[in-house]
Parts: C-alpha cells; structure tokens; sequence
C-alpha cells in the first residue's frame, strides 16, 4: 500500500465528519490491519493516532474496527 492510499483514507475518513449524516458523538471506522508504523494489528498506528486526533478536536469519538485493506475499500467503492 503506498502512502497515497493513506492520504487518500484520511481525506475520506475527514470528509465523513462533514457529512451532515452523521450527527453521533462516537463514530466507527475500518482501520487497515498491517501497514507498520502507520497502521497495526492491535488497532494503533500512526495514521489511527492523527485520525482519532483530529476526529475528538472536534467532540467526535473514534471507534476502530480493525480489517484487512481491501476490505476496508468496500464501503468506499459502494458509494462511488
């Protein structure tokens, strides 16, 4: 996985806290399972600590569910 993947989830993920469907204090998200040091097994990560970072700046809880990469790409190819 190259690192625009990673810029490309983050921007999707961000772009989800601006949607006007989501009004909950506490949001779950599809995290990648091994992309070491962005991304762990365990559910941390440097791209997991920025997006649970920037997502409670702004009052919102963050919840990981950890899956492999390209599961997490399914919910984005649906909606495209």
């Amino acid at each position: 996985m190259s690192l625009g993947h990673l810029w490309r989830a983050v921007a999707f993920l961000l772009s989800l806290s601006l949607s006007p469907g989501i009004t909950a204090e506490t949001i779950k998200i599809a995290a990648e399972d091994d992309w070491i040091p962005y991304a762990r097994a365990d559910g941390t990560g440097l791209a997991n600590e920025i997006i649970k970072a920037a997502f409670e700046a702004v009052g919102i809880n963050v919840e990981y569910k950890v899956v492999p990469y390209a599961r997490a790409l399914i919910p984005i190819s649906i909606k495209m």
